[in-house]
């Protein structure tokens, strides 16, 4: 996979090389004459082209770089596109390989818009990537559930922090279903921020058997309660 230090680095030299080149372009200044004579100036490293209306001279040794510039900007630009080739096949593969991974995968940008759902989550909601897209996917939260998903997500993307929550969302069938979402911030190789990937599981038997628990719980403590007021 390409590491993104050598885009950085291959950017940064294109640019470098813009800036010289107009640099050079700036001490140098060539006027387009109407009419123009070449001659040649013996006593001079440099080539003339006089007119009736201008003069230029622009020393040999100045074209010599324009000409060795010019032809590193289009070997930095060649290099640049095969790179974003090599980018793109990563991205293609990896996005791939989530699609039928047997979890809800989503992916947010920096901006904290979902940008990305897997077969997966598609095909549990029945909805289309379209209607997921940006928060396009809250619209199926749970109303109960929406105000504090939505804080656990908004306050651990603010901190870049790692989460895991659970809430309701309706499946395909219009049905409520506990989820268990892990969020996770992701990076690049330079450790520059690019938002968030996170994986869901149905945890919704799980989740009735531990509220069917609690209540059990509740029910024996009561009854105890009772039996020990009794007894005194």
């Amino acid at each position: 996979m390409l590491k993104s230090g050598n885009r950085k680095e291959s950017n940064d030299s294109v640019s470098n090389l813009s800036k010289e080149l107009s640099n050079m372009m700036t001490h140098h200044t060539i006027q387009e004459p109407s009419k123009v004579t070449p001659t040649f100036m013996p006593s001079s490293n440099a080539t003339s082209c006089t007119s009736s209306s201008a003069m230029v001279t622009v020393p040999e040794e100045v074209i010599l770089q324009y000409e060795a510039r010019i032809k590193q900007l289009e070997e930095e630009n060649a290099r640049l596109k095969s790179k974003q080739v090599e980018i793109n096949t990563a991205k293609e593969l990896y996005l791939k390989i989530f699609e039928e991974f047997p979890a809800l995968i989503w992916r947010s940008r920096t901006d904290k818009l979902c940008d990305y759902f897997n077969k997966t989550w598609l095909d549990w909601t029945g909805k289309t990537i379209e209607q997921e897209f940006g928060t396009g996917w809250t619209k199926g939260v749970h109303p109960e559930d929406y105000d504090q998903c939505l804080e656990i997500y908004v306050n651990a993307f603010d901190k870049r922090e790692p989460f895991c929550m659970e809430y309701r969302v309706v499946n395909k069938h219009g049905q409520y279903r506990w989820i268990r979402d892990y969020g996770q911030p992701f990076y690049d190789l330079d450790e520059e921020f690019l938002g968030y990937i996170g994986s869901c599981y149905d945890v919704h038997d799980e989740k009735l058997n531990e509220q069917k628990l609690v209540k059990l719980n509740a029910t024996k403590d009561r009854f105890f309660r009772i039996v020990a007021h009794d007894l005194r």
